[in-house]
């Protein structure tokens, strides 16, 4: 028996099976579904195709913003290493001559090569602020083989600019990608107060020296100034801050030695706290003194010593004024002894050892100046150095940690006078020393006006804005151009002028302080 077929007639009646008409119809969806992922790959390879050039460009970017990183701590390091060990205290300070000029390298990439190059400029004054006309007018002048001069003002910041380069990305200018990083790099500054100077008698006629090995027991003697100029160990100083003199080249050992009056004799021995009465120094402006109205003299005794060299002595004082076998005229870096806020003192950072002065211990002076430290320790003429700062909270109110900016009147009591305090004049005065400007402040009657108000600032945190003193009109005082007293000294006059962050606008700042900062880091595109 035969199985009977199903057929349907078409438009003509004709009949067609139902496994023909499915075969067709999946044969077209494989069509149709080919056409669609065509489609769908031709869109993913243009997706992935327009995603080349900026991802190209990204990863230069990003090796190149690495790059210029490199190079800005390259530059970093070979300033920070630009240093030398000093002959006389063996420790360890920066070097001008040394400081790098420019440098370059690269560094390693499965691409093409990453490099940079990095030039670093040298300037005595802030340039993170300044516009390019002002950086190329004042930038101090570098060479690859002598760094910076040793001879002109030390720089004070570094400005490193690092350029990162590598091959250009296809279809996108060579440069784009190309990355500029630019920093500031505030030096520590250490080279203005090295310690340890000259100790001169008066008229620089004499020099204090060692007398053959620096060792416990050694005599002093006077060298001859040619002697000094070679400024060796056994010429150098520091009037520390406990105010003995000591040989500069034992401080940073184990047992410092200091002047010492054994009998009349002037000698080397073992500093001590206990040992006061003959190690203990202070200068009156013209002696160093010790307790017994004992004075150091400056040249011969009476008897010279057979070999002729003069040997260092202890005496009593003399009542001669300004003479050249009793009277000193250290070197500011030999040190400002224990001077400072809790004396009343203003200790100059840029002449350090030296401190604001009323001149010639006249009240009545059309100038006012900065030399050498005086110490009460053995000396009741010192008024002329020692101010009163007086506030709203009363006098005596010295900056502290807590409070480091304080604003009042600063005044001094002359002997046998009344209060008189720092103004700025606003007029011209002329003496025999010279004329002197409305910049030059000096003392006035008391009076409370604005233009006798100056404020204070000790150690607010950053070097920068620490350590001045400034007039009513924002002004920062300073030591200046020198003046000629009669006595023959050629003395820092005090000034008032814009602000500049200089070591001559500095008061009471610690010998060795300027930190090291990096600040005002800037990264740009070279191109886009």
């Amino acid at each position: 028996m035969s199985t009977p077929q199903t057929t349907r007639s078409g438009p003509h009646g004709a009949g067609t099976t139902d496994g023909a008409d499915d075969a067709g119809i999946a044969l077209l969806s494989v069509i149709m579904l080919v056409l669609v992922v065509a489609t769908l790959s031709l869109l993913a390879v243009g997706a992935v195709m327009a995603q080349v050039k900026p991802l190209s460009y990204t990863t230069k970017t990003a090796g190149t913003i690495a790059a210029a990183e490199s190079g800005s701590q390259a530059a970093l390091a070979a300033v920070r290493a630009a240093t030398r060990v000093d002959g006389v205290d063996g420790k360890t300070y920066g070097d001008t001559t040394r400081l790098p000029c420019q440098l370059a390298g690269t560094l390693p990439s499965r691409g093409p090569v990453l490099a940079y190059a990095v030039t670093v400029d040298y300037y005595t004054s802030d340039p993170s602020q300044q516009p390019a006309s002002w950086l190329a007018a004042n930038h101090l002048t570098c060479s690859a083989s002598s760094g910076v001069s040793a001879t002109g003002d030390a720089p004070k910041y570094a400005l490193i600019t690092s350029t990162a380069t590598q091959d250009g990305v296809v279809g996108i200018a060579d440069t784009s990608g190309n990355r500029l990083l630019r920093a500031t790099y505030a030096l520590q500054t250490t080279s203005l107060n090295i310690p340890g100077g000259l100790f001169w008698s008066y008229g620089k006629k004499t020099c204090l020296q060692v007398r053959g090995t620096a060792v416990e027991g050694a005599a002093l003697q006077y060298a001859a100034p040619s002697a000094c100029q070679a400024r060796t160990a056994d010429l150098m100083w520091v009037h520390d801050t406990d105010n003995k003199l000591k040989l500069a080249s034992t401080l940073s050992a184990s047992s410092q030695l200091c002047v010492t009056a054994v009998g009349s004799a002037a000698q080397l021995e073992q500093c001590a706290p206990a040992r006061t009465d003959d190690q203990v120094l202070s200068y009156t402006g013209q002696t160093f003194s010790m307790k017994g109205a004992r004075c150091l003299w400056s040249e011969r005794r009476a008897t010279p010593s057979t070999d002729g060299i003069d040997v260092a002595h202890v005496s009593r004082c003399s009542s001669n004024d300004y003479t050249d076998w009793w009277s000193w005229s250290p070197e500011p870096a030999v040190g400002a002894g224990d001077s400072g806020y809790a004396s009343g003192q203003f200790v100059n950072y840029k002449y350090f050892g030296s401190c604001f002065e009323i001149t010639r211990e006249d009240p009545w002076a059309n100038v006012e100046g900065v030399a050498p430290c005086k110490h009460a320790g053995a000396s009741t003429n010192t008024y002329n150095q020692v101010w009163t700062l007086t506030t709203s909270a009363g006098a005596g109110d010295w900056p502290t940690a807590d409070q480091p900016v304080k604003s009042g009147t600063l005044s001094i009591k002359a002997n046998n006078h009344n209060q008189r305090c720092l103004s700025r004049l606003e007029t011209t005065r002329s003496d025999d020393m010279g004329t002197w400007s409305p910049d030059y402040p000096a003392l006035a009657d008391c009076n409370g006006t604005p233009q006798q108000r100056f404020t204070v600032i000790g150690y607010t945190g950053d070097y920068y804005t620490s350590y001045l003193i400034k007039d009513d009109l924002g002004r920062c005082l300073g030591s200046g151009p020198v003046y000629h007293p009669a006595q023959g000294f050629d003395y820092p006059t005090v000034i008032a002028a814009a602000c500049t962050g200089g070591p001559e606008q500095r008061w009471n700042a610690p010998a060795n302080l300027v930190p090291g900062d990096v600040n005002h880091v800037l990264e740009t595109p070279v191109t886009r």
